[in-house]
């Protein structure tokens, strides 16, 4: 009998340790270690880095000031948006596709050559943030921003967090 328990005991802890690390949460969804829930305190976002610049035609930041803000991050979410030590609340993101051979030169007066970049399409986001840069910036396909500030582009890369 003994022997019984003791067998059904350790039968029970192997099955316990070798079963899946996947929980629940309150909404009774699974999720995994590296998932992301509400009731966790876990999130899981991109945030960019400002990886290089160009100079536009007409940019009235000198070298030194540009130089000062690569690899500052940048964090935007729904509701705000976070470079440079400032911040500013913004009520949503609106995106809709462009021709980058049109947009560019009629927008930023700049090509798309000159610019760097081989997407035919590029994503414009606009917001009511009133960071210079930050009402409208380009998110290309491979997943990098270009702000431009005083006529300079900057160039942001993805991080995940």
């Amino acid at each position: 009998m003994m022997l019984r328990t003791i067998i059904a005991l350790l039968t029970f802890l192997v099955l316990l340790a070798c079963s899946s690390p996947v929980s629940s949460n309150s909404s009774g969804q699974q999720r995994g270690e590296s998932g992301t829930a509400a009731d966790s305190g876990i999130s899981m976002r991109v945030l960019w880095t400002v990886s290089g610049y160009l100079y536009g035609r007409h940019s009235s930041i000198n070298e030194d000031r540009a130089k000062e803000l690569l690899f500052k991050p940048l964090d935007i979410t729904d509701t705000e948006i976070i470079f440079n030590g400032r911040r500013c609340r913004i009520s949503g993101l609106r995106q809709e596709w462009a021709d980058a051979e049109a947009y560019l030169p009629d927008r930023w007066k700049i090509t798309p050559k000159e610019l760097g970049i081989d997407d035919r399409k590029i994503r414009v986001v606009r917001t009511d943030c009133d960071l210079p840069g930050f009402g409208e910036y380009i998110l290309l396909r491979d997943r990098r921003l270009v702000v431009q500030i005083d006529g300079v582009f900057f160039f942001f890369d993805p991080a995940v967090n």
